[in-house]
């Protein structure tokens, strides 16, 4: 009887460290990615302030759309140079996905007249659902 006692209470235990485990584990995956999410938001605002330095304010202000952005461009001043394709990120599409990660980066760019709405939303997807790290400013003719 002590035995079958032992075993149950032994079987108890194991499973709740497992399920800690688990626990963790899904914690630490969700956590990296909230941190690239935000860097990858961030590379971005500092690589579209690069863009509107580099480009006429003109192309860059009639640039305005939503982007899926897998990767960043390198900014030139070469003519015919653009941002991107213009339209939302797919997640069925694997080429939309940045590089080596679950993460999709969109660009949403609004002009005005000599102002830019800025918003860079990279989004994932867990068993929890989708999240997304949202980053949002103004950038102006300079």
């Amino acid at each position: 009887m002590e035995v079958v006692f032992a075993l149950a209470l032994i079987s108890l235990v194991s499973v709740a460290i497992v399920g800690l485990a688990t626990v963790s584990i899904r914690n630490n995956i969700s956590s990296r990615n909230s941190t690239a999410a935000k860097r990858y938001a961030q590379e971005t605002m500092d690589w579209l302030r690069k863009v509107r330095d580099v480009r006429p304010w003109s192309e860059f202000s009639a640039s305005a759309g939503t982007y899926c952005l897998p990767t960043l461009s390198e900014v030139t001043t070469v003519d015919g140079w653009s941002i991107g394709t213009q339209g939302g990120c797919d997640s069925d599409e694997a080429d939309d996905y940045i590089s080596g990660t679950q993460l999709l980066r969109e660009l949403d760019l609004t002009a005005g007249t000599d102002k830019m709405l800025v918003e860079v939303t990279v989004s994932w997807f867990d068993s929890k659902g989708t999240h997304v790290s949202k980053l949002t400013t103004e950038l102006v003719k300079w």
